[in-house]
This record gives C-alpha cells, structure tokens and sequence, in this order.
C-alpha cells in the first residue's frame, strides 16, 4: 500500500492514458503511461475500457508493491 496521503491519478486522454502516483504536496512521486489504442468494431470506435481496467489494476498494484519495497528498504537500511 503506498504511505498515507498519497493519491492516485487516472489521467485518460485521446492518445494516451497516464497513472499518477502524488503526495500530500502535489508532487507526482510515480508515473506510469500507455498509449489509448481504440477497438474497431460495432458499432464505431470505442475505448479499450477492459484494457484500460487492466493496465490500472497492474498500475496500482506495482505501485504498492513499490511502496512496501522501499519502505523494506528504509527498515533493512
């Protein structure tokens, strides 16, 4: 889990999706990115919701899985 006070950011455009990591200052402390690829198919183009899902649920959970590395690290230190 990242530390207290720390949000996350799903910033979804037309060309790309970024996932922010901010701090209680507004500081972006990670950042992660894709480009937004739209699906064919009917009824017109759509956005990748499923892939999208996905990649954010990845995304959280390597930034938490950052959080608890370096907190290892500040303990082991």
């Amino acid at each position: 889990m990242a530390a207290p006070g720390h949000v996350a950011v799903l910033d979804h455009g037309k060309t790309s999706v970024k996932l922010l990591l901010v701090d209680a200052d507004g500081a972006v402390v990670d950042r992660l990115a894709m480009a937004n690829r739209p699906l064919a198919g009917p009824p017109w183009l759509h956005v990748d919701v499923a892939g999208i899902e996905r990649w954010l649920l990845a995304g959280l959970g390597a930034f938490a899985q950052r959080a608890r590395d370096r907190k290892s690290t500040r303990l082991n230190s």
